[in-house]
C-alpha cells in the first residue's frame, strides 16, 4: 500500500471486516491445510516482489478488538500509523493481534496512551463502526 501511495495520488480508506467473529465455526482441517500449503509461495512472493519477510501470526484469532482500536486511532489522527503497526505485528512479527495486551503495546508504540485506548476497546461507539 505504501508503494501505491508513493507512486500515485491515492488516499487509502480502511474498512473493517471481521474474518473470524466470535461464535464462528472452527476452520475445517482440510481448509487449514490448503491455507498452510500456500504459505511458502506467499512468503517467497512477498520477499521477491516487495522485499518483505513474512512471519504470520496465529490463524483463527478474533480481530474485533484490533478493529475497534483502529476506529479509535483514526478518531485521534493516528489511523495510518495504527494500521501499519498492526499489519507489521501480525504479518512480520507473528503477534496475536487478538490479545488486548498486544494491541496496547501497538497503540503505545505509535504514541497512544494506554487508558484511553483500553477504554475505546470497551466503547460501543467504536464497536458500531
Amino acid at each position: 500500500m505504501e508503494k501505491l501511495k508513493q507512486a500515485y495520488d491515492v488516499e487509502v480508506i480502511w474498512r473493517s471486516y471481521e474474518l473470524r467473529p466470535i461464535g464462528s465455526p472452527p476452520i475445517p482441517p482440510e481448509y487449514l491445510a490448503r491455507i498452510e500449503a500456500t504459505r511458502p509461495r506467499l512468503v517467497k512472493m512477498a520477499r521477491e516482489q516487495y522485499g518483505l519477510e513474512l512471519n504470520r501470526g496465529p490463524m483463527g484469532i478474533h480481530s474485533r478488538s484490533a478493529l475497534m482500536g483502529s476506529k479509535y486511532a483514526e478518531a485521534v489522527g493516528k489511523g495510518a500509523e495504527y494500521h501499519d503497526a498492526v499489519f507489521r505485528a501480525y504479518w512480520q512479527h507473528a503477534n496475536n493481534i487478538g490479545e488486548v495486551d498486544v494491541l496496547v503495546e501497538i497503540a503505545r508504540s505509535i504514541g497512544l496512551e494506554r487508558e484511553p485506548f483500553l477504554a475505546a476497546l470497551q466503547d460501543e461507539r467504536y464497536a458500531a463502526r
